[in-house]
């Protein structure tokens, strides 16, 4: 058992690590290599940045090679928390191996110059022989007037908010003065104004079978806000979606797929409800357009027929080392009859069951669970029966590896049957 300087795994802990999940990848929700589809993944690797870090935000090449172990079965890897240096996440890439590209967004999240807040940059990792990058690369903002009109449309609000805000700064402020140290006010926004850490769009290409036209996507990586405000955090989903909505729409009559992948800080504890919520966004948008764009967020529901481990009631996959949260999701918004079917959520679950029982290459989902891995390779015993040391063990790698588990998403490649192209 860990002691309470929680040591990093050793050299010979990271080797049996590494053997264990080699020798049975499926209990541990690491995707297979399934020819005639790709997968896209997301995870939230918890303040990679410089490597010569020290103390516990410190990994060393054990947890880089065993970080690069996983990723690498991912086709399209969206990355969070990405701090200033970049040295964590191009050695990552690196370990990866030559046939994977790397793009990183610029920092976002605080003020220039340490000013406040944390800084930290999103990236996409891609496996260059099935993804192609195309030229779009861009910021997920709202413009100047969209701003401008919510401030007038919700001054009274949001002008009671500053008011009350500001005193609070004061008397931090006069507290600081003085040698104390207090605990600095949080300005509560009754609306959304713009995103906490500013989301990454980047837009790629997955190439499929010959003769088969490839699937455009633009792919959204995002941190949203945590905090105390379940609020803020629906805003800024709600915001997002929107968004992504709209470029749906400006597609005109070409398919059009964006993939939402993040750490979104809302723990869906109640899936109905949670993927109304979703489906209330995106049906308030479908009404502004000719063309429905159809959403498919597995993450919400039960695995129907899974054999990862996933300990929680109803099988809903969690996705923090603690297994107690669901904070990650990846989402599909499509207009592309291709994809729409194949990757479909429904009322009762995920995809249609025809999908599941003929093609094999998809779609299918998962959690990386490297806790359960952990426990099982170095204490013997499962995860959940860890007890009173479960925080003391977390704490051997919440830091050093991350404290969120990396999920996927197993997409099929676009194919030609028959003279028709599903």
């Amino acid at each position: 058992m860990a002691t309470t300087k929680s040591p990093p795994f050793t050299a010979s802990e990271w080797k049996k690590i590494r053997t264990a999940l080699a020798s049975d990848p499926d209990l541990y929700g690491l995707p297979k290599r399934v020819y005639g589809s790709i997968v896209l993944g997301s995870f939230n690797i918890r303040k990679l940045g410089s490597l010569s870090s020290k103390g516990t935000h410190q990994r060393d090449e054990g947890a880089m090679s065993f970080l690069a172990d996983i990723c690498r079965h991912f086709d399209l890897l969206a990355v969070q928390e990405v701090m200033s240096s970049t040295e964590g996440i191009r050695r990552l890439a690196e370990l990866m191996g030559p046939e994977f590209g790397l793009i990183v967004s610029d920092t976002t999240g605080a003020l220039p110059g340490g000013g406040g807040g944390m800084p930290e940059r999103s990236a996409f990792i891609y496996n260059r022989n099935l993804v192609r990058r195309k030229e779009l690369v861009t910021d997920v903002t709202y413009d100047r007037y969209e701003v401008l009109d919510t401030l007038v449309r919700e001054f009274p609000s949001i002008s009671k908010e500053v008011t009350a805000y500001r005193k609070a700064m004061a008397a931090f402020d006069k507290a600081k003065a003085a040698g104390k140290k207090p605990k600095k006010p949080k300005l509560k926004m009754p609306t959304f104004l713009s995103f906490v850490r500013t989301p990454f769009a980047v837009s790629f290409e997955v190439q499929g079978f010959p003769r088969s036209e490839a699937y455009p996507f633009l792919a959204v990586c995002a941190h949203l806000l945590y905090g105390d405000s379940e609020k803020d955090r629906q805003r800024e989903g709600a915001a997002l979606i929107r968004w992504m909505m709209g470029k749906a729409r400006e597609s005109g009559t070409e398919p059009m797929n964006l993939v939402l992948f993040g750490d979104l800080n809302l723990d869906y504890d109640k899936p109905k409800q949670d993927l109304e919520r979703i489906a209330a966004v995106i049906d308030a948008e479908n009404k502004k357009a000719k063309r429905r764009v159809e959403m498919s967020f597995p993450f919400l529901f039960g695995h129907p027929n899974t054999t990862q481990l996933a300990p929680s009631a109803g099988n809903v996959f969690r996705t923090n080392v603690s297994l107690n949260q669901t904070f990650d999701q990846i989402g599909i918004l499509t207009t592309d009859p291709r994809l729409k079917h194949n990757v479909g959520t429904t009322p009762l679950g995920h995809a249609h069951p025809e999908v599941w029982a003929v093609q094999p290459t998809g779609p299918d989902y998962g959690v990386v669970n490297f806790s359960e891995l952990f426990c099982r390779t170095l204490e013997n015993k499962p995860f959940a029966d860890l007890g009173k040391e479960k925080s003391e063990f977390v704490r051997r790698f919440d830091f050093r590896v991350s404290d969120h588990l990396p999920i996927w998403y197993r997409v099929p490649l676009p194919t030609f049957r028959t003279g028709v192209d599903i």
